[in-house]
């Protein structure tokens, strides 16, 4: 039976920490084409390329090439990725990308400048010597275009504390020096989305106030400056948003809401109720872009001695066997993560399809690896996403960027610069973009390095 808002308090759902996978509600799967949705999987600490990467048929690494997936057993996948091979033909993977711009933008702050592009594909927000993300990051820009009205806009989730150092405890912004806050407590999550119902007396009276207040904006209008004027027209078109927003969320149907989770704190636990309840509200168009934020991981669930994971081993994977192991196993952990997104979204059936279908999932990373490289950065991606995606595919692309960065190796090239990844996952989603803000660099030399455009081995 649907169940509207304002009775979510009663529905039946699974108990907390439990993977919820809904059934999509009869007037969603009676609708025509369903609408593309955007999910972002961000860790922290890179990868260690080596453990990363694979080469099954002994391709050269100093040109491009382009591998099929779909006959490679678990062992070719490579060790980080293994977790992924049942998805090997509803993912793609891409070798050889580079923070080129992060690495041309100040010094220092490698985390908090890798952290600042890889997402935005433009220049920091350099305050007070910190570099903050300097334009709206890829699922803000997609939200732009693919988010409701009179919907959540997008969901900003975080798993264990998230992974932010820059103060602001996000690494989601909407736009310049904009950070938008997290949900880390699933039982907050609950009740944003289930908790409160959106029919009733609180909600009467927040339309009420709106009322008020756009009469109040009448009044006022005729007193003000030019100045004052257009921070009161964009005020009141944020009243108008939300006015929006309250009445479409009191219409949002679902067919199943799970139990709200009863626990806070356990990683595991927290990220599996999260990912249920993000899988409802896109199933039911509560949302159409959603982000975890992956914290740091502990020594324990790595199954590494007693300690701290970034400061015990993260810096040492090209110096230490043991460092390497452990941070392969960080990467594993994640890439098991990214299969339980897959997972949950496949679970969900749409239309002839499944929301897997209808949902262009990424998984990317702050740095390129964990001893603060910038290099050979690790992007997989998966799922629909207007089918405009060529899937099942391993491309690689030689370090040939002539730009020299900070590198364990000292190799005095890059890979491709990540803009084009940021381009591919815009068009994949039907946004007429063809670069991010930056466009181009200059290398010691003067020589100009491209960054527009997408990779085309990734689109249809």
């Amino acid at each position: 039976m649907s169940v509207r808002r304002r009775n979510f308090l009663t529905a039946m759902g699974l108990g907390a920490g439990s993977l919820f996978l809904p059934s999509l509600s009869r007037r969603a799967r009676a609708s025509g084409t369903p609408p593309t949705r955007f999910v972002l999987m961000y860790s922290a600490q890179g990868t260690v390329p080596d453990r990363w990467s694979t080469n099954p048929t002994d391709q050269p690494a100093d040109h491009s090439w382009v591998e099929d997936m779909a006959g490679w057993s678990v062992g070719e996948m490579g060790e980080i990725l293994a977790p992924l091979h049942a998805y090997r033909s509803q993912i793609s993977v891409v070798d050889g990308l580079g923070l080129v711009s992060a690495e041309a933008d100040g010094s220092g702050f490698r985390h908090e400048r890798a952290q600042a592009h890889s997402l935005t594909g433009a220049n920091a927000a350099w305050v007070g010597g910190f570099p903050y993300a300097g334009d709206a990051t890829i699922d803000q820009v997609i939200a732009d275009v693919v988010a409701r009205p009179d919907r959540y806009r997008s969901l900003e989730l975080s798993v264990g504390g998230g992974l932010s150092y820059d103060g602001y405890g996000s690494v989601i912004y909407r736009g310049r020096n904009q950070p938008l806050p997290v949900i880390d407590d699933p039982r907050l999550l609950w009740d944003r989305l289930f908790g409160a119902g959106m029919n009733g007396p609180i909600q009467d009276n927040q339309a009420s106030v709106l009322d008020a207040l756009s009469e109040r904006y009448g009044a006022l209008a005729g007193q003000l400056n030019p100045v004052d004027q257009q921070k009161l027209d964009a005020h009141r078109e944020l009243v108008h948003a939300l006015e929006a927003q309250i009445v479409g969320l009191a219409e949002a149907v679902c067919d199943d809401v799970p139990a709200r989770p009863q626990t806070h704190g356990d990683y595991d636990t927290d990220f599996a109720a999260q990912l249920g309840m993000a899988t409802v509200a896109l199933s039911c168009d509560l949302t159409r872009v959603v982000s975890f934020q992956m914290g740091q991981l502990t020594n324990a669930q790595l199954g590494a001695p007693p300690g701290d994971v970034h400061a015990d081993f993260a810096h040492g994977i090209y110096d230490s066997q043991e460092a390497s192991d452990v941070m392969t196993a960080y990467g594993n952990y994640h890439a098991s993560h990214f299969a339980q997104i897959l997972a949950a979204l496949e679970a969900v059936p749409e239309g002839e399809g499944t929301l897997l279908d209808s949902t262009l999932v990424v998984w990317m990373s702050e740095m390129a690896d964990s001893w603060h490289g910038f290099d050979r950065y690790p992007v997989v991606v998966g799922g629909g996403g207007g089918a405009c995606l060529r899937l099942g595919r391993y491309v690689h692309f030689p370090r040939s960027t002539p730009y020299q960065g900070l590198q364990y190796d000292q190799y005095p090239t890059m890979g491709l610069p990540h803009q084009r990844f940021l381009v591919s996952l815009c068009q994949a989603m039907g946004l007429p973009i063809n670069a991010m803000p930056i466009t181009e660099l200059y290398n010691a030399m003067g020589e100009r390095i491209d960054c527009s455009g997408p990779i085309t081995e990734l689109l249809a």
